[in-house]
């Protein structure tokens, strides 16, 4: 990854709000407002600059959907194979990159030494699952040790997880990533079943915040994505519901919306007191949830079509947001038409509709916001 000093000159640079031609400086890596001695010139005429992306859930090892096949090869295959996968993501305008499950101090180094294109790389080594956990691919019948994977190593109890922090510190990693629930990676754990006791996990979580305080790297808090039933409809399932399984017409009974908009409300608010990064999937702030009743016709995820229907997949935490209850598509464009169908009953959550209200859920993600940057909680420490 380069980070010497570069002068783009009069391009058209994206500024938040619009494009204006102006040159931008960059001075051992970061923006300037005047030019080094000796940089690097580039004439950005005619072209538009925009600021890099970031993917905050990259895998540079996973090299297909099989755990198994992810982890019993070579690790010097995933590596070689991680390097073609972070240079297509800056071909696609990523400059940073967060490896949330593998990675190591050596892919580090490489793109450090420049040895190939990459965006800037950010990684926690193995995620940490307890047997037969998130992280443990092995099916029931399958008895071979797997204790050191590339992207998920199984390790139990309390010393030997503080261990596994510590080492993963020593090497360098920017966060620690511990699965504390089920999903679709692994083929024996339902998941919503905890896992970890709360002994292990205040283990993991302090020696963490204690490492990563010390040198000023937050740690990360996130409720949804989008590979996840939205947690207004999720905190209140009463079956189990594996990831990628997502929520359709057939399933029964449906999560009571008023509960789960509680304790959706509820774990927003423990999570923005939280020290460190909090991050919000779009929606979320408007109370949404799951969309529970797309027709057949319109799904999109391959999940659906790989297992001929039987799993709905991720289309109900994906469909767009509703800006307006009564524009056609709520908003969304001009044209009355949206890349998935939004239910009726998101016209009460629309953004125009909730943002004149003192008690909506929107209304409540702002104080929130608010109190977290007057009381620099993001910044404080676990008591």
């Amino acid at each position: 990854m380069r980070t010497g000093s570069l002068s783009i000159l009069g391009a058209s640079v994206w500024n938040g709000d619009r494009f204006e031609e102006r040159d931008v400086h960059i001075v051992d890596g970061a923006v300037a407002d005047r030019r080094a001695e000796g940089a690097t010139t580039l004439d950005g005429r005619g072209r538009w600059l925009i600021p890099g992306l970031i993917d905050a859930h990259f895998h540079a090892y996973a090299t297909s959907q099989d755990g198994l096949e992810d982890e019993r090869g070579p690790l010097s295959f995933a590596a070689i194979n991680g390097t073609r996968r972070l240079g297509a993501a800056l071909r696609r305008g990523f400059t940073t990159v967060r490896d949330v499950a593998g990675g190591d101090i050596g892919l580090a180094r490489a793109i450090d030494a420049d040895l190939f294109d990459s965006p800037r790389y950010l990684f926690t080594g193995p995620a940490l699952s307890q047997t037969g956990g998130h992280g443990d691919p092995r099916s029931a019948h399958v008895d071979i040790c797997f204790s050191h994977g590339h992207m998920c190593e199984i390790v139990d109890g309390l010393e030997p997880l503080r261990l596994a922090v510590r080492n993963r510190l020593r090497k360098g990693a920017h966060a620690i990533k511990v699965m504390t629930s089920g999903g679709v990676f692994s083929l024996t754990d339902p998941i919503r079943v905890p896992q970890y006791s709360a002994e292990e996990l205040r283990a993991v979580i302090r020696d963490s915040l204690d490492a990563f305080g010390a040198v000023g790297a937050p740690s990360t808090w996130v409720l949804s994505n989008h590979d996840v039933v939205r947690h207004a409809s999720r905190l209140a399932l009463t079956w189990d519901n594996p990831q990628g399984d997502g929520i359709g017409p057939r399933d029964e009974p449906k999560p009571d919306g008023a509960l789960g908009l509680a304790r959706a409300r509820a774990a927003t608010t423990v999570m923005l007191s939280l020290p460190g990064s909090a991050y919000l999937y779009q929606g979320e702030e408007l109370g949404l949830p799951e969309a529970m009743e797309i027709p057949d016709e319109f799904r999109q995820d391959p999940t659906w079509f790989r297992t001929s229907g039987e799993r709905y997949g991720r289309d109900g935490c994906r469909v767009p947001l509703p800006w307006s209850g009564t524009t056609p598509s709520y908003g969304f464009n001009d044209t009355g038409a949206s890349w998935l169908p939004q239910p009726a009953e998101w016209a009460e959550h629309a953004r125009a509709l909730e943002d004149g209200s003192d008690t909506s859920t929107l209304s409540l993600y702002k104080q929130l916001l608010e109190l977290r940057r007057e009381r620099g909680l993001g910044s404080g420490s676990l008591v």
